[in-house]
């Protein structure tokens, strides 16, 4: 989202409910290396399949992540989290003097001891069954992170001394009950929810969901 969207969202939210919500970005990568040879292969495979991809369509603009971490902490909710990477330490002590808990998610117990190293105050510890992204930042090897919740989550808890969110193919009650008896603080549901109306899925999205789940 753009500052203005951060903004409108969490207006919407605190308009709607007085109960405590989460922000989340991706952090962004690294300014990649371009190969306008291969690029240009690509557009003509994927042109194949559909409309003709321009080269203007390689050309956009990535959000602006300084703006979006002001903006998040100028609407100072309860909790920021973050994926694909870690909150550079100025920004970590700006949440800390506005008193939001920073929440780092992890896929490794690696992941984790760096993210409690860094001063946060919980890890979201993501499992290889999850729905979406998962999290990785430490990709020397990223077969190694490709762990289950339940080997997962026990491993990181013993490995570290803040709370610990469960998330990864958690979809009913019997998924929750397992992951707090392994450790967890809490268990972070993703998929599950998405029927909700408060997720705005289409309805042909939502039933194919539906069905899809056990």
């Amino acid at each position: 989202m753009q500052p203005e969207q951060i903004f409108n969202w969490v207006q919407e939210m605190r308009a709607r409910s007085n109960r405590v919500f989460q922000l989340k970005v991706r952090i962004p990568d690294s300014e990649p290396v371009r190969d306008l040879n291969h690029e240009a292969k690509v557009r003509a495979f994927l042109g194949q399949w559909g409309l003709e991809v321009s080269s203007e369509d390689a050309e956009g603009s990535p959000l602006n992540f300084d703006a979006q971490c002001d903006a998040m902490l100028a609407v100072c909710p309860r909790v920021i989290s973050y994926i694909m990477g870690a909150y550079p330490a100025p920004f970590v002590a700006r949440m800390k003097e506005r008193g939001i808990k920073w929440f780092a998610t992890m896929t490794s117990v690696k992941e984790a001891l760096a993210a409690e190293a860094a001063s946060a105050d919980g890890i979201i510890a993501q499992s290889v069954e999850v729905g979406g992204h998962r999290g990785s930042f430490e990709t020397e090897d990223i077969s190694r992170s490709l762990v289950g919740l339940f080997a997962l989550l026990p491993a990181v808890v013993d490995a570290g001394k803040v709370p610990v969110v469960a998330t990864g193919g958690i979809a009913d009650a019997r998924g929750m009950v397992a992951a707090l008896v392994l450790g967890a603080s809490a268990v972070q549901i993703g998929t599950g929810l998405l029927r909700t109306p408060e997720a705005g899925i289409v309805s042909p999205w939502a039933s194919t969901i539906g069905t899809a789940l056990p």
